[in-house]
């Protein structure tokens, strides 16, 4: 192989690192945990893996990547087909929409920010799964879900922060 074939094979593999950290958070999420009050909760880690990509590399984390995690999300689990992927694409694209208000704020801001997100996202699942059961499910669910969601974001965006310094910044 040539130096210029390298080149190309790392440029692929350091441009596609939002994606697959995503989806292994995605995976990460779905694991049986064996702790009392998180067994019933399957964490969707992916919106702070998203929210990061969004805010700080927009170019990496494309809308037919997050269809991509959506669908391995909707493959994945019980969920009936669409739903994440509804899901990922609403919450992307309104993190997307208000970028240019995130980027270069303190982190505290952008926690803050992310839990605005997650609020709305929380009633979003809320009254899709409920639509899609035909009855009310209980908001305490996805409260809850939500709040590990939020609770999980400063471990998440320190983990996306060292991808992002050691293998993207240019």
């Amino acid at each position: 192989m040539t130096t210029s074939s390298f080149v190309a094979i790392r440029y692929f593999l350091r441009s596609h690192i939002p994606f697959w950290f995503s989806f292994l958070l995605l995976l990460f999420g779905m694991l049986p945990w064996r702790v009392a009050f998180l067994s019933h909760f399957a964490i969707p880690f992916v919106y702070a893996s998203l929210f990061f990509w969004t805010v700080f590399r927009p170019d990496l984390i494309s809308a037919p990547a997050v269809f991509l995690l959506g669908l391995s999300a909707d493959l994945l689990t019980i969920s009936p087909l669409g739903y994440y992927t509804f899901l990922f694409l609403i919450f992307y694209w309104a993190v997307l929409l208000e970028r240019r208000f995130l980027i270069k704020r303190p982190f505290i801001f952008l926690w803050g920010a992310f839990s605005a997100f997650v609020c709305p996202l929380v009633l979003c699942q809320w009254m899709l799964a409920s639509l899609l059961n035909l009855k009310l499910l209980s908001l305490l669910f996805f409260m809850g879900q939500g709040a590990l969601l939020m609770a999980s974001y400063p471990l998440i965006s320190i983990l996306c922060a060292f991808l992002y310094d050691r293998y993207l910044e240019d």
